[in-house]
């Protein structure tokens, strides 16, 4: 059911797209994925300068930390599989080869509380103290922070697993569609994240990823694991939201993106409500050249 391809087949269909089908052809990088999907219906015009102009996003400190924890956790996941856990030095070495080789090309986005930037060392620091909490969250060894009970150890039968399909919307061509699964555990998947603040349960009952990856699987029991930042008066905390999708929110998920599809297909691009707190100098990388434009 799901599709797995390598790094080189991703740098491929990235570059070329596949098939011959409308949306093969109509779509800049020849598929959509779930982070398209999200970047279009924020804001059209810098899904534009995005994937159409190609103008790339300078990584920043949340891009790294994140990059680094989800890294960490797959290799955890990995060694998990193969029946020899990894120790959480192990685990905390994969996540700082991931911070120490990118920060230094990072834009400092994170802030202490007088607003000025944090340290790459602080920075690190919090991650370290991310991955180590999951360490013990996966191996069954820590407690849900909201509700204090035990949290069962992970079963992962894959990590990070790409796939690739075309997904059918009712109306609609077949849409190229790839993506990434954090973790498929037996009759569930799951989305880790991290976070500053902690996501509430209609976060994961409304995420149009896990919507469409239940879809893509057949599996209906979706799960947000959240590892959230640490903070002056509390500790780093780990949540585990579980959810559960039917063909209502998955054929509405479907139809969201054919939407998508058919709005880039034709060459719409509308800008997002100035009003969102993304449509700042501070959080969109092409600002400058769209709403701060000099006339």
């Amino acid at each position: 059911m799901i599709d797995t391809i390598d790094n080189e087949e991703i740098k491929g269909i990235e570059k070329t797209g596949e098939g011959d089908d409308l949306y093969s052809r109509a779509l800049p990088r020849g598929y959509l994925s779930v982070s398209q999907v999200m970047q279009y219906t924020k804001c059209g015009e810098a899904y534009r300068r995005r994937y159409v102009l190609e103008q790339l996003i300078p990584s920043n400190s949340f891009m790294v930390q994140g990059r680094g924890v989800h890294k960490a956790a797959e290799e955890l996941h990995l060694s998990i599989i193969g029946g020899s856990p990894i120790s959480s030095a192990e685990m905390v070495q994969h996540y700082s080869d991931v911070h120490d080789t990118e920060i230094v090309y990072a834009e400092i986005k994170e802030e202490d509380s007088k607003g000025d930037p944090l340290t790459p060392g602080v920075i690190k620091d919090m991650g370290v103290r991310l991955t180590r909490k999951y360490h013990r969250v996966a191996l069954g060894s820590d407690k849900d922070s909201k509700t204090g009970q035990p949290i069962p150890a992970v079963k992962p039968v894959a990590a990070e697993q790409v796939f690739r399909v075309k997904v059918t919307p009712e109306n609609s061509d077949p849409i190229p569609f790839m993506g990434v699964i954090d973790l498929v555990e037996e009759g569930s998947i799951s989305d880790l994240k991290t976070k500053k603040k902690a996501a509430s349960q209609s976060e994961a009952d409304n995420s149009i990823q896990l919507s469409l990856y239940a879809h893509v699987t057949g599996i209906p029991h979706v799960r947000l694991d959240q590892l959230v930042k640490p903070t002056k008066t509390m500790p780093e905390r780990f949540l585990r939201t579980e959810s559960i999708r039917d063909k209502r929110e998955t054929m509405h998920a479907l139809d969201v993106v054919a939407e998508v599809a058919q709005d880039i297909a034709s060459g719409r691009f509308r800008r997002t409500n100035p009003e969102n707190w993304w449509c700042t100098e501070k959080w969109c990388p092409y600002w400058k050249d769209c709403r701060g434009r000099k006339r």
